[in-house]
């Protein structure tokens, strides 16, 4: 009685006794003859697919699958790799395998490569797939990738910066995100800032030393003759002291009168 072989057994003479197996890289179905080669995409004993990350060609040694090179990957039973699409790379630590860009710190806008890249200080991450951009006017690089508004007091005027800059003396700005010196907001002419930059108020311009004093309305009035306004920006009424030769009744006035004049009170009131 003769039986057919098995499946990767052979029979190539009439009257055998017995199936041969086919042996590495070849196959063979139920009563085959003669063994062929693994197809494209398998190899091994018995021919087998390949694993995800290997591949075997149609030219290529039968008896096991080559791993794919650093940057290329491929899926089960595959004759070929393919190159890591964007925002993944290859790594050297799994070849054949290719890892996606972490999210919102890396990308990769090339197929193929074996690394991610970083977004520097002063660009913005855009996807995983594209390149950083620059921070854009108004804005700084608080980290890299990320791009944030300048805070009140503060404006820039170019791209790509990591800092923003301070407005000027004399000058305040009270809203976020500001591309340019002119938003800076410039105080009024009988106040000042002092030495103080980045200011982010109008509350910042006080009436200028020496030449003024600050009211009970908060307006600015003239230094009264025979006065020392000199101590700060912002001097109160109270504040106020006399220049040598001159004085005042009280905290409250503002005559100073001079010390050589007569009086017929201590209301500063000449006779």
């Amino acid at each position: 009685k003769c039986k057919k072989c098995n499946k990767n057994f052979k029979s190539e003479t009439p009257g055998s006794t017995k199936c041969l197996a086919c042996g590495t890289g070849k196959r063979s179905s139920n009563g085959s003859a003669v063994c062929q080669d693994c197809q494209p995409g398998e190899a091994g004993t018995p021919c087998s697919k390949c694993e995800p990350g290997k591949y075997r060609g149609e030219t290529d040694e039968t008896t096991a699958c080559k791993t794919c090179v650093i940057g290329q990957s491929s899926t089960k039973g595959s004759s070929s790799c393919t190159k890591c699409d964007l925002g993944r790379y290859g790594s050297s630590s799994n070849p054949g395998v290719c890892a996606e860009c972490i999210d919102k710190k890396e990308y990769q806008d090339t197929k193929g490569q074996t690394k991610c890249l970083s977004c520097k200080l002063g660009e913005k991450w855009i996807s995983l797939i594209s390149s950083c951009t620059k921070c854009t006017f108004g804005q700084y690089g608080s980290e890299n990738g990320t791009c944030v508004h300048c805070n009140a007091g503060r404006f820039q005027d170019e791209p790509g910066k990591h800092e923003c800059k301070d407005c000027s003396v004399d000058t305040y700005l009270s809203e976020e995100g500001k591309s340019s010196k002119a938003d800076c907001e410039k105080c009024d002419f009988d106040k000042s800032t002092g030495s103080t930059i980045g200011n982010i108020n109008k509350a910042s311009c006080l009436c200028k030393r020496i030449d003024y004093y600050t009211d009970s309305q908060g307006e600015c009035q003239p230094c009264p003759e025979g006065a020392d306004c000199s101590m700060k920006d912002g001097l109160l009424l109270s504040e106020l002291t006399a220049k040598p030769g001159y004085w005042r009744p009280d905290l409250t006035t503002d005559t100073f009168s001079p010390c050589v004049v007569g009086y017929s009170s201590l209301d500063a009131q000449e006779l």
